[in-house]
């Protein structure tokens, strides 16, 4: 078991998320209190602290995982591994993961949701070596595989970048009406921390672009919820990347009802701006924006239901 020192942690996502101690201070918890907290100087009742985590919106999930030196990237590295493993059909490796993650002694809530996730791809890979048509066979099974996800972002007050990274990895496992709530959930989480976490409105951009191209194919008016729901609070506070982002999914979403030349004609500009704007020049993302935007039209002409690169958008 690894020892963690709370004090030095909190300072460490404290001044990562550029806050200031005048800004977490309360009756009953002076900037001085904290201070003290962080060098070690003083202990902090649990009450007290739960509300600083909340302030500086860090589930204790996630908390936990940094403290014991898994830092925020360390649930996107897993994944990484897990995806290159789905991505080369290595059924073994996952396997191997699988038994490292129930061997391993890690943050309790982190492991099993990453036993889930596994376990669900090589469920997937049992039923259909083209994990792409097993996904689309395959949603009641799948969603019952990602109850436990559901159920911990469902229960959990304060949510953080660990619970971006669940729900993100574990959409496509829901019903459309399900990632929606959540969806929803989230925004309430945006306007409750934004005032005190400035990374917090990009962090969730960025969950919701994620969430919303998988209902291109799941369900169009959730897509469209979604995408209203992004305008309406989010669209002010987006960069221009995002902005771009947004423009591109509504685009797509014209495309998927119908209105083909309008969607293509936005598309378009916005696949142009970007290749204008890309600084490097093996930025390949303008043309895989476009790739992916044809692949789908060719779905629809095709009648396919899920295509490979939607997929690939999940991991």
């Amino acid at each position: 078991m690894v020892d963690i020192n709370y004090g030095a942690t909190f300072q460490s996502i404290r001044l990562d998320k550029n806050i200031k101690l005048s800004e977490l201070a309360e009756a009953g918890i002076t900037a001085s209190f904290i201070g003290k907290f962080e060098k070690g100087q003083t202990r902090m009742s649990v009450d007290k602290f739960g509300r600083l985590l909340d302030k500086v919106n860090v589930s204790y999930a996630e908390f936990m995982m940094i403290g014991r030196g898994f830092q925020d990237s360390y649930f996107d590295q897993q994944f990484k591994e897990i995806a290159s493993a789905i991505g080369s059909h290595r059924s073994a490796r996952l396997k191997h993961i699988l038994a490292q993650l129930q061997r391993r002694e890690q943050i309790p809530v982190a492991t099993a949701l990453l036993e889930d996730f596994v376990s669900a791809f090589i469920f997937l890979m049992s039923m259909n070596p083209d994990i792409s048509l097993a996904i689309g066979t395959q949603m009641t099974e799948l969603n019952h595989r990602s109850l436990r996800a559901q159920h911990y972002l469902e229960k959990v007050d304060t949510w953080g970048e660990f619970e971006f990274h669940v729900l993100a990895r574990f959409a496509f496992m829901m019903p459309a009406d399900k990632v929606l709530i959540f969806a929803r959930m989230a925004v309430q989480k945006a306007k409750k921390y934004s005032k005190a976490v400035r990374s917090y409105d990009d962090a969730l951009s960025r969950l919701l672009f994620s969430l919303v191209s998988p209902m291109l194919y799941k369900d169009l008016t959730v897509m469209q919820d979604m995408l209203v729901m992004i305008k309406s609070y989010l669209l002010d506070h987006l960069n221009a990347e995002n902005q771009m982002n947004y423009l591109f999914y509504e685009g797509m979403y014209w495309i998927a009802i119908g209105e083909r030349k309008k969607g293509i004609a936005q598309t378009d500009k916005m696949i142009q701006i970007a290749a204008d704007l890309a600084i490097d020049s093996q930025d390949q993302s303008a043309e895989e924006s476009r790739g992916w935007r044809d692949a789908f039209i060719k779905s629809l002409d095709d009648d396919q239901s899920q295509p490979a690169w939607l997929f690939s958008i999940m991991l």
